[in-house]
């Protein structure tokens, strides 16, 4: 097979895989750029790492190698760094297909198969077809016909399995390259042929025409020149309304070849010059040897030994040229391939070297880890001893917070009780005995007595029990909606008794109010009440007076409590601490009444749990004036 044959076959074979990719021209990479200069703005990487990749593709479709190459290797970087498998793929198999179009074969093998790799784990069979078709040719320029041949069986396989017949064609074709190569003609034209009707079935022409051009060329080759001559010529036809020039320049010499074969050498001349002129437009000089060869041939033939002299050695010079540059790559594949080889066995010792550091590492990180366990273990059982011990302690408070409570109900019991119900069984005693009251004035004093001895001692429990409640960690008060008038009232009905008997008067003004509803634990209030205006009764001396008084203070939605008295007051010292329990109190009242010493603490804390407010006017001269807050319904 002559230099023809193996040059140009080649380059159609590049050029076959790159139309995979169709360029829609400049304008659509400018278009893309645009748009990915707004996509950085809003850091999407994935949607970069895309839009990279199309630009890349289009860049090498319109000839940009360089910047190709360059926005692939970007891509390649990040999309490693962002895990996007796909995408970084697609841009290795960009790498392989630009550097075997520039005869970097050992950087183009790499990257095929690492992208390869890549598209078996995630089952992209339309790339994994892609890809080995660009390994496959790679394999075709180094002379591998029969790894090309393998891997392209295998992907038509692929591609008749998915039902793919577009990738069933170009395997066809590339099936018939490899056939061409091997100098087996006939089995060329089969596979050619059953590609080309797949792609005029699918409508792709471009490929039609490139595969009837490699089908007439086999033709040429078995010396069956008119159909060789009829395929070429449905190749240019197409070519030239595609205006794909790199074919055409196949095409032109290749019918200029025939009719020289044919003897028409003046036609042959023709149609080589036109492929000359091809070449000084798209600069393809690669192409300039072999029609040199050609035409120095058809010279020849005609008995014009100058003219064919002159062109054969345009041919050797530019063929040795060329010759050159490609032992010069050859000589850098040999050299990188050295450089590799070195670098991998520095790389095997280096890893070597870093087992044994992981070993060492690991070795090291699992006495830590165990330190690590011993430590976590040993701060679990501080935490649960410590928490433990707050717990206990914890328990230990509230105990003698309720061993307190309860000492202090013991002692008020036995300090405020014992005289109520001595009274009691005094009275008692006396009611029972046999001496017999007939005065009915002494029967109805003595009947009163008894009451009212019940009603205080009665009292008196109701209030430890609430102030005995109060101390809880949860007291628990019932609100509900009431007439705080009729509550006080109630109260004043109930110390009424114990007045009257030190002459003292108690006037209610409420300021023509029958109504005023409050939202509060209504029992918790009426015990409040009785608290301040008993002891405004305790601390009044006979013919003295108490006054109540009852105002609605809206800004604060709430109802207004006033009690005064006509008393002897409260030194400046005591008005501080007035509202503090500490202990028994054995302040006695103008007439020696006792009392608990909790009352004033117990009406402190059911306000303030009820959300009102409650203090003392400091005027110790002329008496005394308590007030406290009851917030009104809001319905």
């Amino acid at each position: 097979m002559g230099v023809k044959g193996i040059n140009h076959c080649l380059f159609l074979l590049i050029f076959f895989i790159s139309i995979s990719y169709k360029s829609e021209g400049k304008d659509l990479i400018d278009s893309l750029k645009q748009e990915y200069n707004s996509v950085v703005e809003t850091g999407n990487l994935e949607e970069q790492i895309l839009l990279l990749n199309k630009i890349a593709d289009q860049l090498y479709q319109v000839g940009e190698l360089r910047e190709a190459h360059s926005t692939y290797s970007k891509v390649v970087d990040l999309s490693m760094e962002s895990n996007l498998l796909k995408q970084h793929a697609r841009a290795l198999s960009g790498l392989a297909h630009i550097d075997w179009r520039w005869g970097e074969n050992i950087t183009a093998i790499e990257y095929a198969l690492e992208s390869l790799d890549i598209f078996y784990s995630i089952g992209d069979t339309v790339n994994i077809c892609y890809t080995s078709d660009i390994l496959a040719g790679i394999y075709v320029s180094l002379g591998k016909l029969s790894e090309a041949e393998k891997l392209y069986v295998e992907v038509l396989e692929i591609a008749k399995k998915t039902g793919n017949r577009l990738n069933e064609a170009i395997s066809f074709e590339h099936l018939g390259v490899v056939k061409f190569f091997e100098q087996d003609y006939k089995s060329s034209i089969e596979y050619y042929t059953k590609a080309g009707v797949i792609f005029e079935q699918l409508g792709d022409n471009l490929r039609l025409a490139i595969s009837k051009a490699n089908t007439g060329e086999a033709y040429l080759y078995l010396g069956e020149f008119e159909s060789a001559i009829d395929l070429l010529c449905d190749a240019k036809e197409i070519m030239e309304m595609e205006s794909f020039l790199s074919g055409l320049i196949f095409s032109y010499y290749s019918i200029g070849n025939c009719f020289t074969q044919l003897g028409q050498f003046d036609k042959g001349i023709k149609y080589y010059d036109m492929a000359l002129e091809l070449v000084k437009q798209t600069g393809e000089d690669r192409e300039k040897p072999q029609i040199f060869k050609l035409i120095s041939e058809n010279y020849s033939a005609q008995g014009k030994y100058q003219e064919s002299l002159d062109y054969f050695q345009k041919s050797v010079t530019l063929g040795d040229s060329i010759d050159n540059i490609q032992k010069t790559r050859l000589i850098e594949e040999i050299r990188t391939k050295y450089d590799f080889e070195k670098k991998e066995k520095e790389n095997n010792a280096l890893l070597e070297q870093n087992k044994l550091k992981e070993a060492s590492i690991l070795v090291q990180n699992r006495k830590i880890y165990i330190q690590y366990i011993i430590g976590i273990l040993l701060i679990s059982f501080l935490c649960v001893s410590y928490f433990s011990y707050k717990k206990v302690n914890k328990q230990k408070d509230e105990l003698n917070a309720v061993n307190r409570i309860k000492d202090q109900i013991l002692r008020v019991i036995g300090h405020d009780l014992r005289g109520p119900v001595g009274n009691l069984k005094v009275i008692t005693d006396i009611i029972t005995s046999d001496h017999v009251i007939s005065d009915p004035e002494e029967q109805n004093k003595i009947l009163k007595q008894l009451k009212e001895e019940i009603n205080d001692t009665y009292f008196l429990l109701t209030d430890l029990l609430a102030w005995s409640q109060l101390q809880r960690d949860n007291p628990k008060l019932i609100f509900s909606e009431f007439n705080i008038l009729e509550q006080i009232d109630k109260a004043v009905r109930i110390l009424e008794p114990g007045a009257i008997r030190k002459n003292i008067t108690i006037e209610f003004t409420k300021k023509d109010l029958t109504e005023m509803v409050c939202f509060s634990d209504p029992n918790m209030i009426q015990s409040v009440i009785r608290n301040i205006v008993g002891n405004a009764v305790k601390f009044t001396p006979e013919n003295g007076s108490i006054r109540i008084f009852v105002d609605r203070d809206d800004k604060n939605n709430c109802a207004l409590i006033r009690v005064s008295d006509s008393g002897l007051g409260i030194h400046q010292p005591n008005i501080k601490r007035i509202f503090e329990y500490k202990g028994i109190n054995n302040s006695k009242g103008t007439m020696n009444e006792s009392g608990t010493g909790i009352g004033l603490s117990l009406c402190k804390d059911i306000i303030e749990m009820c959300n009102g407010d409650i203090g003392l006017e400091e005027n110790h001269t002329s008496g005394t004036t308590f007030y406290f807050t009851v917030p009104l319904s809001t319905t």
